[in-house]
């Protein structure tokens, strides 16, 4: 009767085991389960914004090639805005000689034009008489 009463005492002691053992593998079940949607609910957030960073690179990326556009047209512009102050500056020069030229020739015309008008002033008067 004692090894009956031990027997039943160990079955019921393993039966409250095995049910503790079983609430347990439940309740880790139950969180298995939590995990797994946190993980999916993760993996959701991460592939968005996996498609906002890649979003963003291309947006980068055609930001910087409208930038270089503007660079190599901006450069484009100062070269042919050099070559245009080149072309006046040796427009300017050229006109600059000519006016020295002719300021030279009227400064040597006045006599010429003077005395020419001299000329004409005592041809008249020749006439007049």
């Amino acid at each position: 009767q004692r090894e009956r009463t031990r027997l039943q005492r160990q079955a019921r002691q393993a039966a409250k085991r095995q049910e503790e053992e079983n609430a347990r593998a439940e309740a880790q079940e139950a969180e298995l389960a939590q995990l797994r949607g946190r993980i999916s609910a993760l993996t959701g957030e991460v592939s968005g914004l996996e498609a906002e960073a890649r979003s963003a690179e291309e947006q980068e990326r055609s930001r910087r090639a409208a930038a270089e556009g503007l660079g190599e047209e901006r450069a484009r512009r100062q070269a042919l805005a050099t070559t245009a102050a080149d072309e006046h500056a040796l427009e300017l020069q050229r006109l600059r000689t000519q006016i020295v030229d002719l300021q030279q020739q009227g400064a040597a015309a006045p006599r010429s034009f003077e005395s020419e008008r001299g000329r004409r002033v005592a041809a008249e008067e020749r006439r007049q008489e």
